[in-house]
């Protein structure tokens, strides 16, 4: 005679064999990150009066600004830096008060345009001079989640 139990615990030995064939075998969680910026950095110097013509990404719209003013194209504010091996890169301000995902939504929107190379801007008082360290950007995820390898434009 069977014990009215028997059917609930052969259930039971299903639903952990079914769990821990899908614990095992599952597929690992993705972590990759939001961006990914190269190891190689290089030290520039840009002449104190230049920080006025420094293009800010405005997070709000999503766009750049020069001078309060909407800039369509960042190509005219590439700099190259004739004694050194440096690819062209664009100097960039960012809100201090920005976070990490307005960070990330800088570098898409310079990857979009074919920038991989960017310094990050932080004017500070009156000074002759602003250090700075230019990035190469590897990728970034874009709003979708979709992740974007940076590839330099023909035009920057």
């Amino acid at each position: 005679m069977r014990s009215k139990r028997t059917p609930l615990l052969l259930a039971a030995v299903a639903v952990l064999l079914a769990a821990n064939i899908w614990w095992f075998t599952r597929a690992p969680a993705e972590h990759e990150p939001d961006f990914v910026l190269a190891a190689r950095t290089e030290g520039v110097r840009l002449p104190g009066a230049a920080i006025a013509q420094v293009p800010a990404y405005d997070t709000r719209n999503d766009g750049w600004t020069v001078q309060g003013k909407t800039a369509a194209s960042l190509n005219g504010y590439l700099r190259r830096d004739n004694d050194r091996a440096l690819e062209p890169y664009l100097p960039v301000a960012l809100s201090p008060h920005a976070s990490t995902q307005d960070f990330r939504a800088m570098l898409a929107s310079l990857v979009d345009r074919g920038i991989c190379s960017f310094a990050l801007v932080q004017a500070t008082g009156d000074r002759q001079e602003i250090a700075a360290t230019v990035q190469h950007i590897v990728s970034v995820r874009d709003a979708r989640g979709a992740n974007k390898s940076c590839k330099v434009s023909d035009a920057s």
